[in-house]
């Protein structure tokens, strides 16, 4: 906690000596996996919400930056998977979507064309997720004994649009995330992020 703290508080220290953006947002994610097999487990797409707060700072006319903290979970879903149930019944598809969640921070470097009150920008920068909450498989446990993964680790690339009424901006983002890590392990497989999709928006007020 005294790490997040202290990266937000640079943040801010920073953001004083430029124009500043503070934002809150809200979003959908689109998320699998993969356990890079000859045939796909999880494989299956699933869309979770997500909740962000972000700013903008050190701002130019044609570049800024932009720091988000960021609550999302990453899933995984098998709807042609049989297994046995719990009454040695073969069952097919799992009753609910494996999901993790996560507390993400990420800062993309921003390039953008104004276009009046509007901008277009694309983005590009490093992220880091840390799983918050339980790390089991919870569907079939005793087919994936293994755990979620802490911490991962990889890029953010997005575009986006935004719109300034007054003091007030509106954020418009679509974006696409990569995991360098892997995200659980069991004795039997490795799944890694099969990328992960999201569409934001968000407001806040220009200082």
């Amino acid at each position: 906690m005294k790490k997040w703290l202290f990266l937000l508080s640079l943040i801010c220290s920073v953001s004083v000596f430029s124009q500043t953006t503070v934002r809150i947002g809200v979003g959908a994610t689109v998320s699998s996996m993969t356990a890079n097999l000859k045939y796909d487990i999880m494989n299956d797409r699933i869309v979770t919400f997500n909740l962000s707060a972000a700013t903008d700072y050190l701002q130019r006319k044609y570049f800024y930056l932009s720091s988000e903290f960021k609550y999302l979970r990453m899933v995984g879903d098998d709807r042609e998977l049989y297994f046995l149930n719990s009454h040695g019944e073969q069952q097919k598809g799992l009753s609910d979507p494996e999901s993790w969640n996560y507390l993400q921070l990420n800062t993309k470097f921003r390039a953008r064309l104004p276009l009046g009150n509007y901008a277009i920008y694309v983005g590009v920068g490093p992220h880091i997720n840390l799983l918050v909450g339980d790390r089991r498989f919870t569907n079939i446990p005793d087919v994936f004994d293994g755990q979620a993964r802490r911490f991962l680790w990889g890029e953010i690339f997005e575009a986006g649009v935004t719109y300034i009424y007054n003091t007030v901006l509106f954020d418009l983002n679509a974006s696409y995330q990569l995991n360098n890590s892997s995200i659980a392990r069991t004795s039997l497989y490795t799944f890694d992020s099969r990328g992960v999709w999201g569409i934001n928006v968000s407001a806040g007020y220009v200082f």
